[in-house]
């Protein structure tokens, strides 16, 4: 069984979105995801686009949102970070990336849709950024079939962590303060 999971805010959660992540539950049986949700309006709501595709409704779970130091460990449970679009994750994606959890995204035009790109890139996770919406749709559905890929890229997220430049702040500080010099020197 795979988890899903989206971990933005739900208004994030466009129908477009919602309908993708259906069909990736149709296609992967077994599956389920996982949406942390405080507001029960919005919790009917999914619930009712589920009944309508005909899918069974363990499907779909909820969860109420967690402190910061026990979202890692809930980001541990689950096997897909499915990001959302036009306005796609951001602070919630760099915890779940720490916690070892792929981040699979579709960027759009916008920064806000970007951001997700930009972080699969910083952690050496570039097959998981889809050009369309179709391909995120099929990446996922693949994923899903294929236990074995996402523990890999589990495992590339946790052994290799001190060198992706996500999470090396050092080296990230290094850089800036070099730009900086060099904007300075050239500026004198």
């Amino acid at each position: 069984r795979q988890v899903y999971a989206c971990f933005n805010r739900p208004e994030k959660i466009t129908p477009a979105v919602f309908d993708s992540w259906l069909e990736i539950l149709r296609q992967v049986p077994g599956s389920v995801l996982w949406i942390i949700n405080d507001e029960p309006r919005v919790e009917e709501r999914l619930r009712a686009r589920l009944t309508a595709a005909g899918l069974e409704p363990q499907s779909l779970r909820f969860s109420p949102k967690v402190e910061s130091a026990a979202f890692g460990q809930h980001c541990a449970l689950a096997d897909l970070l499915l990001d959302t679009s036009p306005y796609g994750s951001g602070a919630t994606a760099v915890t779940a990336l720490a916690a070892g959890l792929p981040l699979l995204t579709c960027p759009g035009d916008t920064f806000a849709s970007r951001l997700g790109a930009s972080l699969c890139a910083a952690t050496g996770l570039k097959e998981l950024i889809c050009s369309t919406p179709e391909a995120y749709q099929e990446r996922a559905i693949a994923l899903g079939r294929q236990p074995a890929e996402l523990g890999r890229l589990r495992r590339q997220l946790l052994e290799r962590q001190a060198d992706l430049p996500l999470f090396n702040t050092a080296a990230w500080v290094g850089h800036l303060e070099s730009l900086l010099e060099r904007l300075l020197a050239t500026e004198c």
